[in-house]
């Protein structure tokens, strides 16, 4: 190699490590947001992440049923409970994986997300599969359906822990118990701290300080231990399995199944008057 390459080569590296430092230094940062932004303003920052992601570059353009599957876990839960043919509604269902895969099983879906491009893609590939999925642009935090209306829901994808607050995701729980049947079933996917010997020495400072920052004047007193942004997505971390028990059990859920590994829950809300 010679001297030029060399030198070229060291730079190289050296702007490589530095945008590697600069990027954590970015990601630390990031997490601390939490500390300051109130729930509503969370979930703002989260839907511009997903504009974003739903641009119309970044869409096929063509029919694509590759990856249109159900993930295990999903798969299993869904024999496991040997649902029966009904109604289910798919909150934040993008561009309709689950629910086009679902609709195959010769269940009736109606998927919701509050991205106009993602729903006409999702319209479009259920359509030429010939599945009954239907597709509504809507907010799943506020769901524009009359009481009793599903037999069946399902958020997947951590989703649960993209709602920020305690009380806004117990909020979302009661609205869940009235649209669902008084059978219904509930499925959510949530993000857990697995595995948290593993945490590193900047982590564990990071969320002393951002616990110390949100206590402070203007600072958001709604914060949870486990709340954190990456790249302007909000997402809750939970501590431990019994904090996700303790919350869906606090809101009147009656869970059926939880795994802590996997990340999801399925409970129903029988033991509630209606």
């Amino acid at each position: 190699m010679t001297l030029i390459a060399r030198l070229v080569h060291l730079v190289a590296q050296t702007l490589y490590f530095v945008a590697g430092q600069l990027s954590r230094l970015a990601d630390a940062f990031d997490g601390l947001l939490p500390a300051f932004l109130s729930p509503p303003q969370l979930n703002r920052l989260t839907r511009k992440v997903y504009a974003k992601q739903y641009t119309s570059d970044r869409i096929p353009g063509g029919i694509d049923f590759e990856g249109q599957e159900l993930l295990a876990w999903e798969n299993d839960v869904l024999n496991r409970h040997a649902m029966k043919p009904g109604l289910m509604l798919i909150m934040g269902c993008g561009l309709g994986r689950e629910a086009i895969a679902i609709a195959r099983r010769g269940i009736s879906v109606v998927g919701v997300d509050s991205n106009r491009a993602a729903v006409r893609t999702a319209q479009r590939l259920a359509k030429a599969s010939g599945v009954p999925a239907r597709f509504n642009l809507a907010d799943y935090l506020m769901l524009p359906y009359a009481s009793l209306a599903f037999d069946y829901a399902l958020l997947s994808a951590t989703m649960y822990s993209v709602i920020p607050g305690r009380a806004q995701r117990k909020a979302w729980l009661n609205d869940l118990c009235r649209i669902l049947k008084p059978e219904g079933l509930l499925i959510l996917s949530f993000a857990g701290e697995r595995w948290e010997s593993q945490r590193s020495r900047l982590g564990t400072l990071l969320v002393g300080l951002t616990t110390i920052l949100a206590m402070l004047p203007g600072g958001n007193h709604r914060y949870q231990v486990g709340d954190t942004c990456g790249r302007g997505h909000f997402m809750h971390t939970f501590q431990d399995e019994e904090e996700i028990r303790r919350e869906l059990e606090s809101a009147g859920a009656l869970i059926r199944e939880l795994d802590w590994i996997r990340g999801f829950a399925v409970v129903d809300f029988k033991r509630r008057t209606r």
